[in-house]
């Protein structure tokens, strides 16, 4: 059995992944420069520092990390199906009191360079089945997202729960 079909076999069974909110930052790729990958970690590190690599990435220093998703964005870099996944961007873990995981991964489409903030969506949900936010909890994602917003050039900050939209 290879590892991707372990993979499909561990979630359809609920393995211990949880679902995941995500915010995406989409930046036009005719704003990327040779410090942007570092610039864009430097902001976020301000409010959630650098905690590991992930994924294909833990042994990997942040300079390491920082040049390998520099290089890919570089050259527009998409990962094909019949590519290994330790081809793709590095993945970076957040340090968070607030969240038990806070990651960061790359991905470039359609001339645009996409940047994942994922978190469990238990974790700033409320408890009631209405999609509704914990301010509390929400809040630091919020005041990150406008520090982004607001330093950088960017198309469209954009959040995505892993399991849909309520049907309410």
């Amino acid at each position: 059995m290879n590892t991707g079909t372990l993979y499909v076999i561990i979630f359809k069974l609920g393995g211990s992944m949880p679902t995941y909110f995500s915010i995406q930052y989409s930046f036009p790729y005719d704003y990327f420069y040779a410090n942007f990958t570092q610039e864009i970690y430097e902001t976020i590190f301000e409010c959630f520092s650098f905690k590991s690599g992930y994924w294909n990435s833990e042994d990997n220093s942040l300079e390491e990390i920082i040049s390998w998703n520099s290089k890919l964005l570089s050259d527009k870099f998409k990962l094909e199906f019949d590519q290994h996944v330790r081809h793709n961007y590095k993945q970076v873990l957040l340090q968070s009191n607030q969240f038990s995981h806070l990651r960061l991964f790359w991905t470039y489409q359609s001339n645009e360079i996409i940047l994942h903030l994922i978190l469990p969506e238990d974790e700033i949900e409320l408890d009631d089945d209405s999609w509704k936010f914990n301010g509390e909890q929400i809040a630091p994602l919020l005041n990150l997202s406008v520090k982004i917003w607001e330093k950088y050039r960017l198309n469209m900050v954009q959040t995505y729960r892993e399991l849909g939209a309520p049907v309410s």
